[in-house]
């Protein structure tokens, strides 16, 4: 990333060409590029230099495995995408249902330590059939690498209000699970 800038593009025969693309590049690496006009009375000052990542989005993850199931909670594994598109994961967001089976993932939690493999989506209601998504965002393309967080305790979740720059990846498959219906009690046996 600190080499010399080299020229990659001169608008040579197309003076009215605005935007460009860099192609053959090698995925995970930074790439820094600067702005130029030329006219007949010679090259104009440089823009400032723009930094980006060759990166795609992450592909999708593996569909999401039940690890426990409580009254009003469910665990479910997070597993990694096969590909991180070339630029680091930085968040997972987990999809999920309201258990009435309307078919739409409304609900998510955000992740931003990747280093658990598991995560409890409480606040659950006994009885219900819940369906869960996972999606892998990666380092933005454009720009700097998102801010480190600051000491967030304990909590895989992402504070309130951090919201860095992301390529967000194809969701996983969803994978249904339900919490334990309340135990029933034995009916009474006849005398």
């Amino acid at each position: 990333m600190n080499d010399e800038l080299v020229l990659v593009f001169d608008g040579s025969g197309s003076p009215s060409v605005r935007s460009f693309q860099h192609t053959g590049l090698t995925p995970g690496l930074r790439y820094r590029y600067q702005v130029s006009s030329v006219s007949t009375a010679g090259e104009g000052n440089r823009s400032a230099v723009a930094t980006f990542v060759a990166a795609v989005a992450p592909s999708a993850p593996p569909q999401p495995k039940l690890v426990l199931s409580e009254p009003e909670a469910i665990t479910i594994g997070l597993d990694p995408p096969s590909s991180d598109g070339g630029a680091p994961l930085v968040q997972y967001i987990i999809f999920y249902d309201d258990g009435l089976n309307s078919g739409q993932l409304t609900n998510s939690r955000t992740i931003c330590d990747l280093s658990v493999t598991s995560f409890v989506v409480d606040g659950l209601t006994r009885g219900r059939e819940y369906k869960f998504q996972v999606q892998a965002l990666s380092e933005c393309a454009g720009g700097e690498s998102p801010e480190p967080l600051l000491d967030n305790g304990d909590a895989p979740e992402c504070p309130v209000g951090y919201n860095p720059c992301t390529l967000a990846g194809e969701p996983s498959a969803a994978s249904a699970s339900s919490p334990p219906r309340a135990p029933q009690r034995p009916s009474p046996s006849p005398p």
